[in-house]
């Protein structure tokens, strides 16, 4: 189910009537704001029996589309840290995986003459990696296609930014958000045959404010109630913990960023209260404080840099912004 992005969406149509597909691409933007299931929709029209490209729908029910459904076509390659093409599930994508993504692009595509590799969490390609995968991108093979998806594309060597097209992805509106939660939950009440409930406006206000413009974050809301509360209670804590005091902050620091899985979760909040804080008074101080925010993340999760000293940074900006506002020029 797909919600929003149609600039998007009309570009990778018209690559599909037009029949010029480009040698790679970059689909960028945050986490559940639909990147990945508009890049899986794509790979299936390229070799549905049946698409109606003008809705950008595949028929999901063709031989074709259930293999790469199940992800099992002969020519759709799906590679990420947790499916590496060689080893075992590791945190980042290695030089062997790059090789063997070498070596299945040197073969000739089983059917429709065109094999795709999707490269999923791709700030997580290796350095090395990425200088090997740059020579497939500089010289493709006939009929290759590569699609790279990441949540941070700055991560990526600008060597491998200068050879994709980047089709990026922002969080919708709260107003387009709140269609969306609706619909969803309307259509929860429906299929259990209840009665639409009265409150359903209020509930679909809520899971707007907690997505954050990501569309994927409502359909999971909607269909895994322990995902919803724990999220909830998780943006709560995060919430209150912002309108303590710099010192509790900082000596709740090391519970919250005990390791980089737990960081990544926490900073995810971080941003999205932040976020919410930047809608509510946009103005200097919160997006001076949003983009250091984002600046320690990015930081935290991809060099050597400590956990918690990046939590202890989030709080100092935070906590520190009308400080750092004041130095700023107008």
């Amino acid at each position: 189910m797909i919600f929003g992005h149609e600039r998007q969406i009309a570009y990778l149509r018209k690559v599909l009537q037009v029949s010029r597909t480009g040698h790679a691409y970059l689909f960028s933007g945050p986490d559940m704001v639909g990147k990945r299931t508009i890049a899986m929709e794509w790979v299936r029209l390229f070799f549905c029996k049946a698409p109606d490209v003008a809705a950008f729908q595949s028929c999901g029910t063709c031989v074709p589309c259930l293999a790469i459904t199940s992800q099992s076509h002969p020519d759709v390659i799906m590679v990420s840290p947790s499916r590496p093409l060689v080893g075992d599930p590791k945190k980042e994508i290695g030089i062997d995986t790059v090789r063997e993504i070498k070596r299945l692009a040197s073969f000739t595509p089983h059917e429709g003459g065109r094999r795709l590799f999707l490269i999923d969490e791709a700030e997580f390609l290796r350095e090395e990696s990425q200088n090997s995968l740059l020579k497939l991108l500089e010289e493709p093979a006939l009929g290759t296609v590569f699609i790279l998806i990441t949540d941070t594309p700055g991560v990526l060597l600008p060597t491998i930014l200068s050879r994709v097209v980047p089709i990026s992805f922002t969080p919708l509106s709260d107003a387009r958000m709140r269609m969306v939660a609706e619909q969803l939950l309307n259509g929860r009440h429906a299929s259990a045959k209840r009665a639409i409930a009265q409150d359903v406006w209020k509930e679909a206000e809520d899971l707007s404010r907690m997505a954050a413009g990501r569309p994927g974050f409502i359909v999971r809301a909607v269909t895994d109630a322990s995902f919803f509360e724990t999220e909830k209670k998780a943006q709560k804590l995060v919430a209150e913990l912002l309108e303590e005091g710099i010192v509790a902050c900082l000596l709740r620091g090391e519970a919250l960023a005990k390791d980089r899985d737990a960081f990544r979760h926490f900073s995810d909040r971080f941003l999205t209260c932040s976020r919410r804080a930047l809608l509510q008074g946009p103005g200097p101080r919160v997006s001076r404080a949003l983009k250091a925010a984002l600046d320690i993340r990015f930081a935290a999760l991809h060099t050597n840099a400590s956990t918690r000293l990046a939590a202890d940074a989030l709080f100092l900006h935070w906590h520190l912004r009308d400080a750092n506002a004041a130095r700023l020029p107008s």
